[in-house]
């Protein structure tokens, strides 16, 4: 971890998601942390918007309920409730496996684009 941390960053909180996962939180990213070391995950300057699950979720549980009613739409919330999905300017960053971690991680997010 000391060769990614930039100077005078403070690490907040670790969140372990897969087995071989985890997102650590600083004061000014996400950082994952997978078998072969460490990489930065998304700036929080970089963020747009932040949406449980998917951007466009009203959409897939309409399209879901069509085709098979209540068990599309909780097949959907039971694969994907722990998904965060991130805009930027650039496009979407995913963090996945987060557990209940999944609601104080997307409250923070909400907290920074307000």
């Amino acid at each position: 971890m000391a060769q990614i941390t930039e100077p005078d960053e403070g690490f907040i909180v670790k969140v372990s998601a897969f087995p071989d996962i985890a997102y650590w939180f600083s004061d000014r990213r996400v950082v994952v942390q997978v078998p072969h070391g460490f990489n930065e995950l998304i700036r929080y300057s970089a963020i747009t918007r932040a949406h449980w699950m998917f951007s466009g979720l009203r959409d897939r549980l309409t399209e879901a309920a069509e085709r098979s009613g209540g068990e599309g739409i909780s097949q959907i919330k039971q694969a994907h409730f722990d998904r965060i999905e991130l805009e930027t300017d650039g496009g979407i960053v995913v963090l996945e496996g987060l557990g209940q971690s999944y609601v104080p991680a997307l409250k923070f997010f909400g907290w920074l684009n307000r």
